[in-house]
């Protein structure tokens, strides 16, 4: 790794815990940070890459969300 990747990277560290310490911002659990993409990189490997990356979450019942938009608000 070179010396100035080994930097960039320090610095993003650094500057992701100082925005979790800050109320001001939240981080989701679901996004994610994209960098150093080839240009040769189409918009089809670009979506394989993305949806390999992201682990399958549980699915609700649509059931149960049907049911829980049918309670009536308080």
């Amino acid at each position: 790794m070179s010396a100035a990747d080994r930097t960039k990277r320090r610095r993003a560290a650094v500057e992701l815990r100082s925005k979790l310490k800050s109320p001001n911002f939240f981080v989701s659990r679901t996004r994610l940070c994209l960098r150093n993409l080839p240009y040769t990189l189409d918009e089809k490997q670009l979506k394989q890459l993305l949806v390999a990356a992201v682990r399958p979450r549980p699915r609700r019942c649509a059931r149960a969300l049907g049911a829980a938009r049918a309670r009536p608000r308080c």
